[in-house]
């Protein structure tokens, strides 16, 4: 899915179902356009995305729902290298 087709504030970035091997549920984040909004919002190829504003997206479809609310700040909270990261981004 392309980040634009989520939230604008996405623009840039790829998102797709992630294999759960790592017994982490989320959307992978496959692809990050270099000086696209999504980069400068701090988003990194290969992180997991595993919920937006505290409710968890373990699937495409979830985290589709949960910007169809079209949240004025988002906190996203992403699995990078094993470690939790939260990222927060203004409306």
């Amino acid at each position: 899915a392309d980040g634009a087709s989520l939230d604008p504030r996405l623009a840039g970035a790829t998102f797709s179902n992630a294999p759960s091997d790592g017994g982490v549920e989320g959307v992978s984040v496959s692809n990050v356009a270099p000086g696209s909004r999504a980069a400068r919002n701090g988003l990194a190829s290969g992180d997991v995305l595993v919920g937006v504003n505290n409710v968890a997206t373990p699937t495409l479809a979830q985290l589709r729902r949960m910007f169809a609310q079209r949240p004025r700040v988002l906190v996203l909270s992403l699995v990078r290298d094993g470690q939790l990261v939260q990222i927060q981004i203004g409306g």
